[in-house]
C-alpha cells in the first residue's frame, strides 16, 4: 500500500482550513453575543 503524499498534503491542508474555520465560527459565536449588551449597539 503506497501513500500518495500530494493527496495527503492536500487533505491535511483542507482539514486544517476546515478546523480553523470551525474554531473561528465557534469563537465568533461565543464572543459576539457578549458584545451585544444594552450599552453597546454592536449587533
Amino acid at each position: 500500500m503506497t501513500i500518495n503524499f500530494d493527496t495527503l498534503k492536500a487533505s491535511l491542508v483542507l482539514y486544517g482550513l476546515n478546523a480553523v474555520y470551525a474554531i473561528l465560527l465557534l469563537a465568533i459565536g461565543w464572543y459576539w453575543p457578549a458584545q451585544c449588551s444594552a450599552s453597546s449597539p454592536a449587533c
